[in-house]
């Protein structure tokens, strides 16, 4: 467990804040209690040959992480310091992200031609496409107290602010000589 007492943006939270000591004790934003990353690579040992002169192979990989999601935390406004910096709960002790989850895939096919090498390369990241949330707006109250809304005066805590990236492929070209 990753936790802590981040004082955010306090120079001594002891001194410049002191009721929020207790509440800033807790599991910090980058707490993943539970990770599972796998990989995987294969490349063909034997390439098949055509010609005396040409031959072929392949290879592919994956890389897959499913992780716990982060915990965050609701934010009130602080007239002393102006800002959205105070909590009313323990730090990370209420509210937690969804798990996430990133399967990336990698295939090549090897070309060989007299001496020189070519590698055909396609990697495709986020192949299924996975838009979690990975950041969410901790904001809960404005300057007069009441809850902090956007402009359709909706609710902006726990909106999300982050997604993952979305699928992208990527080709690629390689020449050994």
């Amino acid at each position: 467990r990753t936790a802590g007492n981040y004082t955010g943006p306090y120079i001594t939270g002891d001194y410049d804040v002191p009721w929020q000591v207790w509440y800033q004790n807790g599991l910090l934003s980058i707490d993943r209690p539970h990770v599972i990353k796998m990989q995987g690579t294969y490349d063909n040992p034997g390439r098949v040959k055509i010609t005396e002169k040409f031959s072929m192979g392949y290879g592919f990989g994956f890389v897959f992480e499913l992780a716990a999601g982060a915990p965050y935390n609701k934010y009130y406004y602080n007239t002393y310091f102006d800002a959205v910096t105070d909590l009313r709960d323990r730090r990370g002790s209420d509210y937690r992200l969804p798990a996430s989850s990133n399967l990336d895939l990698r295939a090549n096919l090897k070309f060989t031609i007299v001496a020189t090498e070519v590698d055909l390369v396609v990697i495709v990241d986020n192949i299924l496409n996975s838009r979690e949330i990975l950041a969410v707006d901790q904001r809960a109250t404005d300057t007069d107290g009441d809850i902090f809304v956007d402009s359709t005066g909706d609710s902006v805590f726990a909106k999300p602010l982050i997604r993952q990236f979305p699928r992208q492929v990527q080709l690629g070209l390689r020449v050994h000589f």
